[in-house]
């Protein structure tokens, strides 16, 4: 027969759901549950020592496959990316997964970006413009939106 390990003892307590396996100083061996949370997603559970079984929250998708960063591109939502990507600070235009017509819009991450004429009322009295070559505000004058502000520009 044998002592009780100490504590400090790295074990494996046979679950492959667990994670930093030691020993609890009373002969027994414990390990912490794998947390499976992702970014915007919901539903993870371990499976085999898989996470597994994530569903994005919507607006949010998977644009690239790859769970580990989770539900990582806004789609369908106006203003949300520019001609760098992502930008929901400046950009103007919307992003949806998979690639659009125009390559210079596609991007690395399984997404694109479109743009059409939209307008933002950033403050009240001011507007600003898409510009179409960047995919950020134009610089915000008096005026008016009209039917463009803060238009979902959808693919062709």
């Amino acid at each position: 027969m044998y002592a009780a390990a100490g504590a400090e003892v790295v074990c494996d307590d046979g679950d492959p759901c667990t994670e930093d396996d030691g020993c609890d100083g009373a002969g027994g061996c414990e390990g912490m549950a794998m947390v499976c949370e992702r970014p915007h997603a919901s539903g993870g559970i371990c499976q085999a020592g898989e996470c597994q079984g994530f569903e994005c929250v919507a607006p949010w998708a998977d644009c690239d496959g790859d769970w580990d960063n989770g539900c990582e591109v806004p789609t369908g939502v106006a203003n949300q990316c520019d001609a760098d990507g992502l930008n929901a600070d400046g950009g103007c235009w919307t992003a949806y997964c998979g690639a659009g017509a125009d390559p210079a819009k596609n991007f690395a991450g399984g997404f694109f970006c479109v743009d059409c004429s939209t307008c933002h009322t950033p403050e009240p009295g001011l507007w600003q413009w898409c510009d179409h070559g960047s995919g950020n505000w134009y610089a915000s004058e008096a005026g008016n939106c009209g039917k463009f502000e803060d238009l979902i520009c959808v693919p062709a």
